[in-house]
């Protein structure tokens, strides 16, 4: 089951501890965005397979770590055989200019959606637009021991 904000981290032992990054999975569009109609396509009940904590942690565009800065992306993709996603195309990133478009959709290859929707319609052909945010949180604090 999806929840509607899923946060991958990468955690401590990892060379960028304290890294996080959240994939937004609120309702993902498929076949439409909240701004535009795309072409007519399936909706899968949700994703077989997400990038994970660990994949974000190794793509986050080193500029935008160094800044600490976050982003905002929108990608849509073809749904292909098997559930993978081909041919995607970032449609709204914020900031431009910090390598998220490209981190984004060097992470596509991370995500599958199921082979059939709910209904039992063949997923393959569609499309499907998922918004992804990229943050920096700061590492968790343990309290002193007194």
């Amino acid at each position: 089951m999806i929840t509607s904000r899923l946060a991958l981290s990468a955690m401590a032992g990892s060379a960028v501890a304290g890294l996080a990054a959240a994939l937004t999975l609120a309702a993902p569009s498929f076949a439409q965005t909240t701004t535009r109609a795309l072409a007519p396509g399936p909706a899968p009940s949700e994703f077989t397979q997400i990038p994970s904590g660990a994949d974000f942690a190794r793509l986050y565009p080193r500029q935008a770590l160094a800044q600490r800065v976050s982003g905002q992306l929108r990608m849509r993709c073809l749904i292909a055989a098997q559930g993978r996603l081909n041919g995607c195309v970032i449609l709204e990133e914020a900031p431009l200019n910090m390598g998220f478009g490209q981190a984004t959709l060097r992470l596509a290859e991370r995500f599958q959606v199921r082979e059939t929707t709910a209904d039992g319609r063949a997923t393959a052909g569609g499309r499907i637009t998922i918004p992804v945010e990229w943050r920096v949180v700061a590492p968790a604090v343990t309290p002193a021991k007194q």
